[in-house]
């Protein structure tokens, strides 16, 4: 019998740590057209030490999360690391369902599922932590999907649509980096019940004698939906 999905809809956003949030606001919408939406509330930066601002172009978010004291969850992660991605959203149709999935997989959560008001509609989100050192995976789910604005977030621009020049429409799938890759192949199996799409490996060996390098892919999917196929994961 097949496993039941985690019911995942669309990548949702992904959040990025960066030391100085200005150069990368600053990529994004003049590189790529991205326009800011939304950002942290004065008390939601108080309370957890990170700036957090919400881009978007398209159906694309960019959530950059600048820490400015020493208890933000963004300072934590750039000690270890470079600015990088710290967490990927997945929307997911009930996020009771996904967490109930979860914990009989034995996922680890980071804390309670959040559950608050955002544009007077319930936003409820999951997060676990994952193989992939530091970055962690939220499960949340809203049912305003075209919503411009996340918990602890009010308005900081008005979004227009038709302002995409390089025509973006959404996040095709994710790419992680690993040193081995089973544990993480087991991780998307047996936490999140996904399945192989397909996979590739080659060594420049085979080609030009003496070049030693090599690559190894694995691409996961959540089938789901009349289509069977859900979000891509690479590995």
């Amino acid at each position: 019998m097949a496993r039941a999905t985690l019911g995942i809809q669309a990548i949702h956003s992904i959040e990025l740590a960066a030391r100085q949030a200005d150069p990368w606001l600053d990529f994004f919408t003049h590189g790529f057209g991205f326009q800011l939406v939304a950002s942290s509330t004065g008390d939601a930066i108080e309370s957890t030490g990170t700036c957090r601002r919400l881009l978007r172009c398209g159906d694309v978010r960019i959530v950059v999360a600048e820490p400015v004291h020493a208890g933000s969850q963004a300072r934590q992660f750039l000690e270890r690391h470079p600015d990088g991605v710290m967490a990927v959203r997945f929307r997911v149709d009930n996020a009771f369902h996904t967490q109930t999935q979860l914990l009989e997989r034995n996922a680890t959560p980071i804390d309670s599922m959040v559950e608050c008001k955002v544009g007077g509609v319930w936003w409820r989100e999951l997060a676990i932590s994952t193989p992939l050192g530091d970055v962690d995976f939220a499960f949340m789910q809203h049912d305003d999907a075209d919503t411009n604005l996340m918990p602890d977030m009010e308005p900081a621009g008005h979004f227009d649509p038709a302002r995409n020049p390089a025509g973006l429409v959404g996040l095709d799938h994710i790419s992680a980096n690993v040193r081995t890759m089973m544990p993480t192949i087991a991780f998307y199996e047996r936490v999140l019940g996904l399945s192989r799409f397909w996979d590739v490996s080659f060594h420049t060996e085979d080609l030009r004698p003496g070049v030693g390098t090599g690559l190894k892919s694995v691409v996961m999917q959540d089938v789901g939906g009349e289509d069977g196929l859900g979000q891509l994961l690479d590995i």
